[in-house]
Order: structure tokens, then C-alpha cells, then sequence
């Protein structure tokens, strides 16, 4: 039950109000009992009400950090809404690299087609990590709203990582039992990957240290025939954090048709910042795709091998093998991200 008192103009507030109330006044500057840094931390680690609101005073503050506003506008994205999807669309004008990376990041996961419009009206204008943050959230929401596409450049044969001698190991996936899937999704943020996902199946496997999870779109419990039709966000892999029980996601597995033949896509598992880890393609033959993928040269990157199958309801996995993490420090030349 709330706890409610008497407001100043006779109208009742709850605890949570109060709570809004006391901190859009200290990040306006109206209040000084305590720091505004320390009542952003507040905003974005709860769930107070009219926090959007709250959140475009973090995300518009020159005087906060740049790593504050960062995270506001991931925060922002979390929420999906109409309104907090116009507030990141309103500040795309920010100049800061690092914070508008945060707003077109969090647009890729949540944005709609007129994010897709704004995104290429402000492109040609950026450059470097921002510029290819941009093309991948364009790339995420085209895949989203499953967009026609001409084919996307795939890596060269020579591109993809192979094992040396025997140092391949088969990594195990375990399907999590209906008690375990129902506790393990109320720890997963997403972190608005855009798609719903199963509830279950869900898979668990660990790599190089790493327990994962993967996650996919809930429409392919229903038929996997859209997948040669245009692009689709096949699903998410989410690494647990070593710090606490919480998923994020780590790939996003994304699906695009060719014209090659009607029923061949191309795959990919991309970074969230969009660096291509993985690739391969798949064939869809009797309601099923059948995927093989590879790991690519990439600057912390390692040899990885999986196939298996998507069908109506399930995911199976024949083949995974892993190899040795490539150390970025001595990572030859031939090893650098890929960018779109």
C-alpha cells in the first residue's frame, strides 16, 4: 500500500510521486540537499513514475558527465515508449560523441521508421565510431521492421577464423527446465533488443568463462518462412554479469535474405556496437532453417564453429566448437573489427 500525503494544491501524492518530485527538483537546480550526481544515480537505478520525464533533464544537462547522460539515454531506450522514443529523437543534435553514440544505440533497439529517417538525415555528417553506430542501429531497424534489401557484404573465405591443430573443445547447450526459465527471464535486460523473445525453450551454454543465454524471436515459434522474405532479427545472445544475476545482451543474431537463391539468407551475430563476431548462412527447406556460422578476424575474436537448426518451437544445436580467445594486444594486423 502507498503511503500518501496532503500536497500544497490538496491533491495526493504517493511515495513514488514524491520520489519524482524530490529529484526532477534537484536535477533542475531547484533543490541542493543533495548533489545531482547522486540524484541521477537514484532516477536510473529506480522505477519512479514519470521517469522519462526525469531522464531528458539528466540527457539535456551540460553540467552532468558525459557517462551520466550515457546512461540516461540507455535508460530511455529501456523505457520504449512513443514519448521517450521523441526525446531521443530531439536530441540528436547533442555533439558530444560518446553521449550521442548512447541516444543512436538505444534508437537502433527501439526507434521506428522515422528513426530510420532522422538516422540518415544526420549520417553523411558524422564520422568514425559514430558514423558505424549509426549504420548499425539503421541495420537493426530495418531488421526490426523487416525492410527489403539488396544483399549485405559478407566476409571473404580468408576472413573467417580457423582452428589451429587440436585446440577446438565442443561446448555443451542445456535446454533450462519451465521453474529455472521462468526465474532466469526475470534477470535478463534486454536492454530493448526490440523483439519479443521466447519465454521458453531457453538455452544455456558457457564460452571462455562466459555463461550465456540464447534467446530467440518469439515469431519463429510460429513459422521461420519470413526469414526469405526480408530481414528479421533472429534473437540475442546475453552474457551474465560476473558482478551480479543479471543477463545483457552480448550478439544480436540477425537474418537477411539473398538473391542467390529463394531460400539461402545470410547470418550474422553482430556486437552491440556493431561489429561483426560471427557469420554464415542458412537454407530453409521443410519450415526449418538449417545454419552453419563462423567466427571472423576481429581483434579479440576466436575460432568458432556451430550448425544446427531452427524450427517452429525449438532450436537444435549439432555442432560447437570453440577455440582460443585471440589476444587483442598481439593480434596480428588481419585481425581488426568489421565494420557494416
Amino acid at each position: 500500500m502507498s503511503c500518501k500525503v496532503s500536497a500544497p494544491d490538496s491533491q495526493f501524492l504517493s511515495v513514488e510521486q514524491l520520489l519524482s518530485l524530490f529529484v526532477t527538483n534537484i536535477i533542475e537546480g531547484k533543490d541542493t540537499i543533495i548533489n545531482k550526481e547522486t540524484a541521477t544515480n537514484i532516477v536510473l537505478d529506480s522505477d519512479i513514475e514519470d521517469k522519462q520525464i526525469v531522464l531528458k533533464y539528466i540527457l539535456e544537462d551540460t553540467n552532468l558527465s558525459p557517462k551520466i547522460r550515457f546512461r540516461a539515454a540507455g535508460s530511455l531506450g529501456r523505457i520504449q515508449s512513443e514519448g521517450a522514443i521523441n526525446i531521443l529523437h530531439e536530441n540528436l543534435t547533442i555533439d558530444n560523441p560518446f553521449i550521442l553514440q548512447g541516444i543512436i544505440r538505444s534508437l537502433g533497439r527501439v526507434g521506428n521508421m522515422e528513426t530510420y529517417q532522422k538516422l540518415a538525415e544526420i549520417r553523411n555528417r558524422l564520422t568514425l565510431s559514430t558514423a558505424r553506430e549509426t549504420h548499425f542501429a539503421m541495420e537493426l531497424i530495418a531488421h526490426r521492421f523487416k525492410m527489403k534489401s539488396t544483399d549485405i557484404a559478407m566476409p571473404q573465405p580468408d576472413e573467417y577464423l580457423t582452428f589451429i591443430g587440436n585446440e577446438s573443445k565442443a561446448v555443451a547447450v542445456s535446454i533450462l527446465n519451465d521453474e529455472a526459465a521462468e526465474a532466469m527471464m526475470k534477470s535478463v535486460s534486454l536492454g530493448a533488443v526490440g523483439v519479443p523473445v521466447w519465454k521458453a525453450p531457453l538455452y544455456q551454454f558457457d564460452c571462455n568463462g562466459n555463461s550465456m543465454l540464447i534467446l530467440m524471436n518469439r515469431e519463429l515459434e510460429e513459422s521461420t518462412e519470413q526469414l526469405g522474405r526480408s530481414k528479421f532479427v533472429l534473437g540475442a545472445v546475453v552474457s551474465k554479469s560476473k558482478l551480479s544475476n543479471t543477463y545483457s545482451p552480448y550478439y544480436l543474431l540477425l537474418s537477411t535474405p539473398t538473391h542467390v537463391s529463394a531460400n539461402k539468407v545470410n547470418l550474422r551475430a553482430v556486437t552491440t556496437n556493431g561489429i561483426l563476431a560471427f557469420a554464415g548462412t542458412g537454407v530453409l527447406t521443410s519450415g526449418q532453417l538449417s545454419f552453419h556460422l563462423k567466427g571472423v578476424k576481429r581483434a579479440g575474436g576466436y575460432p568458432m564453429e556451430i550448425e544446427g537448426h531452427v524450427a517452429p518451437g525449438g532450436l537444435s544445436i549439432s555442432k560447437f566448437l570453440v577455440g582460443s580467445m585471440i589476444n587483442e594486444k598481439n593480434a596480428p594486423k588481419a585481425y581488426r573489427p568489421l565494420s557494416f
